[in-house]
């Protein structure tokens, strides 16, 4: 989440300082193997930790802005860290008992759940993960920050577009981004509309996605594109016939709304999350129904009104995020003078 933290400090006028430690490299040579996961096991539980109690005496409160790292909470004073929960999906198997999980994430997820509970402040993206949280009975309702994220200024509606007839879908490829089923989506769309192909920003494909690509005949639709600038990514958002978010978790779904704000049409899974953040100028369809959102997703291309999605994205700023976020902390520095 360097964006939040980037975004956060550029807001933060005067008295904020952005600690961002980089990799080091022991025991690998590479992003790949049992050596490079050493490595980061090691700059994450040990190295980082380190590096935070030496920051404790420098400020008077700290903002862990991704909760996959809340495990710093507990080499921090008490009551002077917040974190900002993006979502809960690493928690899932300490939240409900029946989920099973490997016997290795209690050793890897333990310190940071842990780490979490210490927060004096949890911050969150939407009203539907604030309930959810404040409901674990964990912290106060005052200690659970509605903080939603903003739009960077290069998304906006004007500005050069992405050539071609092509369908967008930005983000990674894990199993909760339903790669497979936006794959399934993608033939049943070309079907209607022979040519239209499909370009997915931001993620690596798995050996599996590239049968199934294979078994639909989608090989020569599909690409891939990574490492773009916001530049880049607004292009392909302004020249998208319609943005796909098949998701069956997300913790806000930053992509529906940089979509709007570009002008483009989105189609997104009906979770509360995303139905949130699309905010009624976005068409849902259910998780999996595979024809469900072909038809949405000719419906938005056939008819679609840009100005409903570029004013409901106007509403996320990031100076308001960080104004928000800033308050929560001066009431939590009143408090503990009081």
């Amino acid at each position: 989440m360097d964006l939040c933290a980037e975004r956060l400090a550029a807001c933060w006028q005067g008295g904020c300082r952005l600690v961002q430690p980089g990799f080091r490299r022991v025991v690998s040579s590479r992003s790949r193997g049992v050596p490079w996961n050493v490595d980061r096991a090691w700059n994450r539980y040990v190295r980082y930790p380190s590096l935070a109690r030496r920051e404790a005496s420098r400020a008077g409160i700290f903002h862990v802005v991704d909760h996959s790292y809340a495990h710093l909470v507990r080499a921090l004073p008490a009551g002077r860290a917040g974190v900002y929960v993006h979502d809960l999906i690493p928690f899932e198997p300490f939240l409900n008992v029946r989920q099973s999980r490997p016997w290795w994430h209690g050793l890897i997820q333990g310190p940071v759940w842990d780490g979490l509970k210490r927060a004096a402040l949890v911050f969150c993206s939407t009203s539907a993960m604030r309930d959810r949280l404040v409901g674990l009975g964990i912290w106060s309702p005052s200690q659970v920050v509605l903080a939603p994220l903003g739009v960077c200024q290069e998304f906006k509606a004007q500005g050069e577009r992405e050539p071609g007839n092509y369908l967008l879908h930005v983000g990674s490829c894990v199993a909760r981004k339903r790669i497979g089923d936006l794959l399934e989506i993608m033939a049943m769309v070309r079907a209607r509309v022979p040519g239209i192909r499909l370009i997915q920003a931001g993620g690596t494909f798995t050996v599996e996605h590239q049968r199934q690509l294979l078994r639909l005949g989608l090989h020569h639709a599909v690409e891939q594109r990574r490492n773009l600038s916001r530049d880049d990514l607004a292009r392909l958002y302004r020249g998208a016939r319609a943005v796909l978010l098949p998701s069956d978790s997300e913790g806000f779904g930053l992509p529906v709304i940089e979509a709007l704000a570009c002008g483009a049409p989105v189609v997104a899974s009906d979770l509360p999350t995303l139905l949130e953040a699309g905010g009624g100028a976005v068409r849902h369809a259910a998780v999996g129904d595979h024809a469900g959102w072909a038809d949405a997703v000719m419906s938005v291309m056939e008819g679609h009104q840009p100005q409903i999605g570029c004013e409901h994205a106007a509403r996320f700023t990031w100076s308001r995020h960080a104004e928000i976020i800033i308050g929560a902390y001066a009431r939590l520095d009143q408090t503990a003078c009081g």
